[in-house]
């Protein structure tokens, strides 16, 4: 009830106890990294807007914001992506992410992975029902 957002919301905070510190990551997760530079920047400025509005509740923790791009191999490619609107320190991996909420980073690539293939077969099982597309594909295969 004390955190406050006024319309702009981050995908994730997550608040970490190590010892005596006490951490809050705002976090953005997005999928992919590549992004135009005004989305860039707006996704960047509406996390630091949400850290201010909440600052007295947040007094008490470090807070960090972090751009997530789950797929990219590295921060620079997810700073790169993000025009540089963000510094390395901002960005996160997909694998950093996981690790910091202690779940299984390789068990969810296989899920997605098996997912990406039932999602496929269904995607073409749907569009050969579609009578332009199985005429398109017909007249594409006799070519």
């Amino acid at each position: 009830n004390t955190i406050q957002g006024r319309g702009i919301e981050p995908d994730f905070m997550v608040f970490q106890h190590v010892g005596s510190s006490q951490m809050c990551y705002v976090i953005e997760l997005k999928d992919g990294h590549e992004f135009d530079t005004k989305s860039s920047a707006k996704e960047y400025a509406n996390l630091r807007q949400f850290i201010s509005l909440n600052a007295d509740p947040l007094r008490y923790y470090q807070v960090y914001t972090k751009i997530v791009g789950f797929n990219a191999r590295n921060r620079e490619e997810i700073r790169v992506g993000f025009k540089n609107k963000i510094n390395l320190r901002q960005a996160m991996t997909g694998k950093e992410f996981c690790d910091l909420l202690e779940i299984g980073y390789e068990k969810i690539l296989a899920t997605r992975a098996r997912d990406r293939e039932v999602n496929f077969d269904s995607l073409v099982k749907e569009l050969a029902e579609i009578p332009e597309v199985r005429e398109a594909i017909k007249a594409e295969s006799s070519i």
